[in-house]
């Protein structure tokens, strides 16, 4: 199948990338996809594929008020759309063309209405039916995903307690530091906190203001670093605002592919993804003070967890799992294109 993926040029889309979002799981998809498939990828500058032909036409930056770089992206591409079999787009704004045979992977909880019936690909069952309350539009959903082969099982934890997301209310980061206030224990806080990227320069003051003694703070880390503070950490703590909803989550999964167990607070797909309370890989609570109770039956030792049982979850977030469940989309939107 003649594949083109369109990515959203906010940084390089490649599986090395320092930070794992979208663009991560778009490299990962393609570079599966292109094991059996013909795959064109039109993304920013400094991406780069293993079997994949890439298209770079403009620099990777994230958008100034007023710019459309996803349509500037396209435009400059200068491909055929009529020479592939299906064109997914996986960009925060709709697709700028439209076709039987375009898809639209989503990525952000409630974009733009769509202005046609694209086949839309949401990040999780919860996303899906959130979207489609919304829009009232049939939608899929795949899994993003991670490449185990990456992450390191340690199976004897240091004593700290880990917060590894972007440093923003929404993600709970206030939320974190509630808890470290309530817990005697060592916390460690790291994540994107670079202010080109997307952080509220105000809020980040206002994090950097109230950090209390117990709690490091290590802001952006390399990839290498995030994998280290990942495996060794007594448990993952992502302690979510009561406001936001969370469509995947992929740092939970990370955690897992490293023996780590994950207390959050529930958030969109979370419970989805991990059930409700106590489960075999954590504990999901409703509120603050759930969480912190689970926190401090989990550190005085009234329950533990296999690290072996979370990896093998974990593994079921793989690029092969995700590049499976595309081709079923795929395959049915080339029939569309063709009239069958």
């Amino acid at each position: 199948m003649r594949i083109l993926l369109v990515c959203t040029p906010c940084i390089p889309c490649r599986v090395d990338l320092e930070y794992g979002g979208l663009e991560k799981v778009v490299a990962l998809i393609a570079r599966e996809l292109a094991k059996e498939n013909e795959v064109t990828l039109i993304a920013g500058k400094g991406s780069k594929v293993k079997g994949v032909e890439v298209i770079a036409p403009i620099e990777s930056r994230y958008s100034l008020p007023g710019e459309n770089r996803e349509r500037e992206l396209w435009e400059s591409a200068g491909v055929d759309a009529r020479e592939y079999e299906v064109i997914d787009f996986h960009t925060h704004s709709r697709p700028v063309i439209t076709a039987e045979n375009v898809c639209w992977s989503i990525h952000d909880l409630l974009p733009m209405h769509p202005i046609y019936h694209y086949v839309l690909v949401a990040r999780s069952r919860f996303h899906a039916n959130f979207l489609n309350q919304r829009w009232g539009m049939e939608i899929s959903y795949v899994y993003n995903c991670i490449d185990p082969r990456e992450y390191k099982v340690v199976e004897r934890k240091k004593d700290y307690l880990l917060f590894l997301s972007r440093i923003t209310r929404a993600k709970g980061i206030f939320n974190l530091l509630d808890l470290a206030r309530r817990i005697d224990y060592e916390f460690v806080v790291a994540g994107e906190d670079r202010i080109e990227y997307g952080i509220d320069p105000f809020e980040l003051a206002e994090v950097l203001a109230k950090i209390p003694d117990n709690v490091s703070y290590l802001g952006f880390v390399s990839d290498e670093k995030k994998k280290q503070l990942l495996s060794r950490a007594k448990a993952l703590v992502i302690p979510y605002d009561q406001d936001y909803k969370e469509v995947f989550g992929i740092v939970l999964i990370e955690a897992l592919a490293c023996g780590t167990p994950v207390f959050a607070i529930d958030s969109g797909a979370v419970s989805e993804l991990f059930g409700n309370g106590l489960t075999t890989f954590g504990y999901v609570a409703r509120s603050l003070d759930g969480l912190e109770s689970a926190l401090k039956g989990y550190l005085s030792g009234k329950f533990e967890f296999d690290p072996w049982v979370l990896r093998d979850y974990a593994e079921r977030f793989s690029p092969s799992e995700s590049a499976k469940h595309y081709l079923e989309i795929y395959g049915a939107a080339a029939l569309s294109r063709r009239g069958v």
